[in-house]
């Protein structure tokens, strides 16, 4: 930085590049605090230079989000995202799909902070602009109605998810095809909704669905990722959180068996995915008389909404 401050007044656009690449550093490191005073600076210098209104702005009000998306500041992180909107909105106009991209990223964030309305809001906005210019077929519709489907079942609108997270499914498997990972990340989404579902009505008929949704994502995870996955533990330990709904104890402890042994194989004995699984276990085998024991932990509790 002091070479380029030789060549380069304080308020150059090369400065500005080299803060932004001084803060991603920072961030790398984990250094939050270091990364968001730098990034600052970088946004101070393109103002300088460009205005407020400059494409740059929205790069560099992006990387700011994720300083402090990742320290859990989520009304600072809601600002910026406004701020970004707010220049894509005077820049391009209304319906274009970086303002989609902002209402979709706004909507996340509200998701985060469980203000499910809002965010549904921000997600249809988002989607009466991606419709239009992109189709049915178009793999961000299909991630803002995977974000839809997460939000609806957060509220307990178990219907509303499944119906939402069946037309992310299907455009996964129109583009993907039946083998990708998203596709087995919608499979799992609509077995927990059905398993939510089930468990409000009683209605065993969800339960099975529900493993038959599960089923379906873990056998595409094996073949992607093979056995010792993250997401092939979190489908092992969904079924059996199912199957003790249902009281079949023994499939139940199968599973959270077959989730435990691949937990130990990766981590420590000591860490708290091994834990939860014998946590699990216990409550299946000392409880086998009793349904829906409180404490019984899901591992995909926070399904994954995707930043566009």
């Amino acid at each position: 930085m002091k070479r380029l401050f030789l060549f380069f007044d304080h308020n150059h656009p090369d400065i500005a590049k080299s803060y932004n690449n001084i803060g991603a550093a920072y961030l790398n490191q984990g250094k939050h605090e270091e990364a968001i005073s730098i990034y600052e600076k970088s946004l101070k210098v393109t103002f300088s230079v460009f205005g407020h209104n400059h494409p740059d702005a929205v790069k560099l009000y992006n990387n700011l989000r994720n300083g402090c998306f990742d320290q859990g500041k989520h009304e600072e992180v809601i600002s910026i995202y406004e701020k970004s909107l707010e220049i894509r909105l005077s820049v391009l106009g209304r319906n274009q799909p970086h303002v989609a991209t902002s209402y979709n990223n706004l909507g996340n964030v509200r998701l985060h902070q469980g203000k499910y309305e809002e965010t549904i809001s921000m997600y249809e906005k988002s989607l009466k602009i991606r419709l239009p210019v992109f189709g049915l077929n178009n793999l961000d519709v299909a991630k803002l109605y995977n974000n839809m489907g997460i939000a609806c079942r957060y509220q307990g609108k178990h219907k509303e998810a499944i119906s939402t997270f069946e037309k992310s499914l299907k455009i996964a498997l129109s583009v993907l095809g039946h083998n990708h990972p998203d596709a087995a990340v919608s499979y799992g989404n609509i077995g927990e909704a059905l398993c939510n579902q089930g468990n409000v009505y009683d209605d065993q008929g969800k339960h099975e669905e529900a493993i038959f949704m599960y089923e379906k994502s873990l056998k595409i995870t094996l073949l992607v990722f093979g056995h010792n996955h993250p997401d092939v533990v979190k489908s092992y330990n969904n079924m059996g959180g199912v199957y003790y709904n249902q009281s079949k104890q023994e499939e139940a402890v199968s599973m959270y068996e077959k989730s435990l042994k691949i937990k130990l194989s990766v981590f420590s004995r000591d860490h708290l995915g091994v834990t939860t699984s014998y946590n699990n276990l216990g409550y299946v085998h000392f409880h086998q008389d009793q349904k829906n024991i409180p404490g019984l932990t899901n591992e995909d509790e926070v399904s994954m909404t995707f930043f566009i």
